[in-house]
């Protein structure tokens, strides 16, 4: 009897800037998936410059603690094991792909930059996994089109797709917005600008610049204040 074969998921990823181009290139050459691409944009035009910090793309627990969060190292914060398992699993990454961010850790790139290396790559491998389909999906589209089995992403970014579509409590005709609140005790937050006359000490920055026209400032609250932030 012939050997039975499996098919392979079909995977949705919605929006195709570097995160959803990212994916793609991750899962295309695993075997296990067919991938659609769908990208709303004819072009990558995002010029903004960035940096991929070279502890993401660690290959040990030593280098990946290069990292600190809240002035603790992060094997302070987090289990070891953890730790170990992140870092075997940038292992697997294609070799192809880890070259490209190890470039991107060696100084800044433009952003359109990333997202074309990323796209080219995914074209000059040739597979027969991915497919790339252009035009703007709406939220009852990308719903409608996914099967029981299917496999759904939502690489919108922060105005995204999917967010109030996740719970029945929200996204309805006058439903709330799928966002959670989070209080800032005594917040306040200050830029300046370079070369003017700035006023600062320890106990207060506002006060004593409020009437410096020299310097922008934007208050928050001298008590208890509340902001809005997405659950994504």
């Amino acid at each position: 009897m012939p050997l039975e074969t499996s098919t392979p998921r079909p995977v949705h990823i919605i929006g195709g800037g570097p995160v959803g181009l990212m994916l793609t290139a991750l899962l295309q050459t695993t075997g296990d998936y067919a991938v659609h691409l769908y990208e709303k944009r004819p072009r990558y035009t995002r010029t903004r410059m960035v940096k991929l910090d070279s502890y993401l793309v660690a290959d040990s627990v030593e280098s990946y603690c290069i990292d600190y969060i809240d002035e603790e190292n992060v094997e302070a914060v987090f289990d070891r094991t953890d730790l170990e398992e992140g870092v075997a699993s940038r292992k697997l990454i294609p070799s192809d792909l880890r070259s490209l961010l190890l470039q991107w850790t060696l100084g800044f790139c433009p952003l359109n930059a990333i997202e074309q290396a990323l796209s080219d790559l995914i074209d000059r491998r040739g597979t027969s996994s991915v497919e790339r389909v252009a035009g703007e999906i709406t939220a009852p589209d990308a719903l409608a089109m996914v099967g029981p089995d299917d496999i759904l992403i939502d690489c919108t970014g922060s105005r995204s797709l999917l967010r109030d579509h996740m719970s029945p409590a929200f996204g309805g005709p006058g439903g709330e917005t799928n966002l959670f609140r989070l209080r800032l005790e005594y917040a306040l937050v200050i830029t300046f600008l370079y070369s003017q006359t700035y006023h600062c000490d320890e106990y207060c920055k506002y006060y004593k610049n409020a009437e410096n026209d020299s310097y922008k400032f934007i208050p928050g609250s001298t008590g208890p204040t509340t902001t809005r932030a997405s659950a994504t």
